[in-house]
């Protein structure tokens, strides 16, 4: 939040209040391990910036709370990005050991997508 708030503050809120802004949550550690965190900074952002669109990038470590994310009062439109990292289960859990088995995350993401009615990724990097 520390570092949105600044960059908010260089630009200008008022400058940026009408436009339509795009926050990610991506390369800061695994979102789903911090969820209520993640979920409370949502909420201020789009307090401040209702035209704004919010992607989270996930290895998909916590499917429950995939789930429990798509139930959450967010009013805005809200993505997930599951990072796959490996094309196996095997491979996967030695480059990420926090990550679950695969077939979790992607029920746990289409779950997502159908509840929200939004179109989710799978990223392979």
């Amino acid at each position: 939040m520390q570092q949105v708030k600044k960059i908010i503050s260089l630009l200008g809120k008022d400058n940026l209040q009408s436009k339509r802004m795009l926050f990610s949550y991506m390369g800061m550690g695994e979102p789903f391990l911090n969820y209520e965190a993640v979920v409370k900074s949502i909420k201020v952002l789009i307090s401040d910036f209702p035209n704004s669109r919010t992607t989270i990038a996930t290895i998909g470590s916590k499917p429950e709370l995939i789930r429990k994310l798509a139930h959450e009062k967010i009013d805005t439109t809200l993505k997930l990005q599951l990072s796959l990292h490996a094309p196996e289960d095997k491979l996967r859990k030695k480059l990420l050991p926090q990550a679950g088995p695969i077939e979790e995350a992607l029920e746990a993401l289409e779950y997502f997508s159908n509840e929200r009615q939004v179109m989710s990724k799978v990223n392979y990097v």
